[in-house]
């Protein structure tokens, strides 16, 4: 009678990595692990299938699944605008698919009669896994080593440490860190108590959002990493928006406010700019674009000025629309739309005609 063979989901963690062993122990099958790189960083994958074998594994495996992870994923889901919630971008959920389809075939390659995942009981990654499994393959077995045997995290650390296996978790440490070419969880620790708040250290692609910041903290990172357009002209609207949005939410919500409107035609990137970062920071709010939504022409702009009074300095002989910050100055609309038309001697004030 042949060795029953099992492909496990190996992210070269504590938990699946303890896992290697439970199932050996439990039903003595042989494990193959088979570790995705979904553009997750960190550790080398090559130390990560070296690992699986010193852990047990009869066989490791390394996929290079970037490429297809980012075209047949991410772009998609960019497209689509999936958010969970309407307000986070998938992270894990995005992943899972295509690291559950070559779970799969390694199975078949392999002739494993089951596929093992690392998760436990208390979120959505088991869902993904299981459910995705029984969708490619219904008669391949879903294990769940880590879910099934009651092991906790402490429990787990004991056994690798009673184990001899080469894991660098310690109680004092106890983030679980999902991460890939799209974002990064964190959870479990004392982050499963609802009652905790994150900690300093949680924080790693962004920054605690209770911390003020001033507009430096806008302009002085993209000094530093030579923030170009078309890798050639500073930014300026672009770099002032984020900062304009979060005020405006605010401002919205302190006064009750269910709608945010801005003054952006629909010719640039500023409507963008604006739309989306209102729909980040506050998907409850409304966001509406009267000039543009109007079909409002910069000279029917000027006559409704002029008919009502409007103390407005702007007339058809000076049509520009000028954005300025600490940062720089952006000058558009007018006769520049007009491709054909080059800058005249009064655009120029910061610089001069070259």
């Amino acid at each position: 009678m042949s060795t029953q063979r099992v492909v496990l989901a190996y992210s070269g963690g504590l938990d699946t990595s303890v896992a290697i062993g439970w199932i050996a122990e439990e039903t003595g099958a042989e494990v193959i692990a088979v570790a995705a790189d979904v553009g997750q960083g960190g550790e080398d994958l090559d130390a990560i299938r070296e690992r699986a074998l010193a852990c047990g594994a009869v066989e490791s495996l390394v996929l290079d699944l970037k490429q297809e992870f980012a075209e047949e994923y991410c772009l998609p889901a960019l497209k689509a605008n999936a958010l969970y919630l309407d307000r986070y971008p998938l992270v894990s959920a995005l992943s899972r698919p295509v690291i559950v389809k070559h779970l799969v075939e390694a199975a078949r390659y392999h002739g494993a009669s089951a596929v093992a995942h690392g998760c436990t009981g208390k979120g959505n990654d088991q869902v993904r896994f299981e459910v995705g499994i029984g969708a490619l393959a219904p008669d391949i077995r879903v294990l769940a080593p880590v879910r099934d045997s009651g092991m906790s995290r402490d429990k787990a650390i004991a056994f690798a440490e009673e184990k001899g296996l080469p894991i660098d978790v310690t109680k004092k440490s106890p983030y679980s860190i999902d991460q890939n070419l799209w974002g990064r969880a964190v959870e479990t620790g004392f982050l499963e108590d609802i009652w905790n708040a994150p900690i300093e250290d949680v924080y790693d692609y962004t920054a605690d959002p209770a911390v003020s910041r001033d507009a430096d903290e806008y302009c002085l990172p993209a000094l530093q990493a030579n923030a170009l357009y078309m890798g050639r002209y500073p930014l300026v609207s672009a770099l002032s928006r984020p900062l304009i949005v979060k005020h405006l939410v605010q401002a919205a919500r302190d006064h009750g406010a269910s709608t945010v409107a801005h003054g952006c035609t629909g010719k640039g990137n500023d409507q963008v700019r604006f739309e989306v970062g209102i729909g980040a920071l506050a998907p409850e709010l409304r966001c509406i674009a009267p000039v543009r939504d109007s079909g409002m022409t910069r000279d029917r702009a000027i006559a409704f000025a002029e008919e009502r009074g409007l103390p407005i300095d702007v007339n058809k002989k000076s049509p520009y629309s000028i954005d300025q910050n600490v940062w720089g100055r952006a000058v558009e609309t007018g006769f520049l739309e007009d491709i054909w038309n080059g800058p005249i001697e009064d655009v120029y004030e910061y610089t001069q005609d070259p």
